[in-house]
């Protein structure tokens, strides 16, 4: 994703950002800038902060929360991009997840990869077109086995994720992701989600439970 070049002032004009929301999002800046204001400039952690506002202010299924997704999506495409600058060290196995909409298989993989690994890896997951919401039997389904992704939220895959990552999974839509030299592509094939049935996701799950198992046990054995 390239950051335009657009202040904070600028996005309040160009958007209808009620004053809450203007405090909430100032609020969100000072605290990136408190995280990451020894690697970046201050121009570069607000254009981050602005650009992942825009990508979440046009399609928002519920416009009270895009400050909150921005500040997220942004601290972890701050984080990914410390990592790729080398400004901060990971020297863990960095997983990226992906599929169409981030609703379903990616952040479901995410979840079950991350209680796999404790701190031993680091996952993120992402859509090439992300849908407005998770689907609403995820976080049931992984709730049954002690998987907790509130935090979850369909977001784009930002370049800046490629850039850091060791590893980059698929989910039927490997020919839409670009490829970066020296990371590893993996074209899994999940089973299929029924709509609606909760079976049919309890079945992905416990396809994704043993495939991100696997999966991490590989990592472990290769330098990273």
């Amino acid at each position: 994703m390239t950051e335009a070049e657009v202040s904070l002032e600028d996005l309040i004009s160009r958007y209808t950002i009620s004053i809450d929301h203007q405090l909430a999002l100032k609020a969100a800046l000072h605290r990136l800038t408190r995280k990451f204001s020894a690697m970046f400039t201050d121009d570069t952690i607000e254009r981050f902060l602005t650009g992942s506002y825009e990508q979440y202010s046009a399609h928002a299924r519920f416009p009270h929360y895009v400050h909150l997704l921005a500040e997220r999506f942004a601290y972890e495409r701050l984080t990914a991009f410390a990592i790729a600058e080398h400004h901060l060290t990971s020297g863990r196995p960095i997983v990226v997840f992906v599929c169409q909409g981030n609703d379903i298989l990616s952040p479901m993989a995410r979840g079950l990869f991350m209680m796999h690994v404790g701190g031993d890896a680091l996952g993120w997951s992402a859509g090439i077109d992300p849908a407005l919401t998770l689907h609403t039997g995820v976080r049931p389904v992984l709730r049954e086995v002690g998987v907790d992704v509130n935090r979850e939220f369909p977001k784009p895959l930002a370049r800046e994720m490629l850039q850091a990552a060791t590893t980059v999974v698929a989910f039927g839509c490997i020919e839409a992701i670009p490829r970066l030299p020296g990371r590893e592509y993996i074209d899994a094939e999940a089973p299929e989600p029924v709509d609606g049935d909760l079976d049919s996701l309890r079945e992905i799950r416990d396809w994704l439970l043993e495939d991100t198992a696997a999966l991490l046990q590989r990592l472990e054995g290769e330098p990273t």
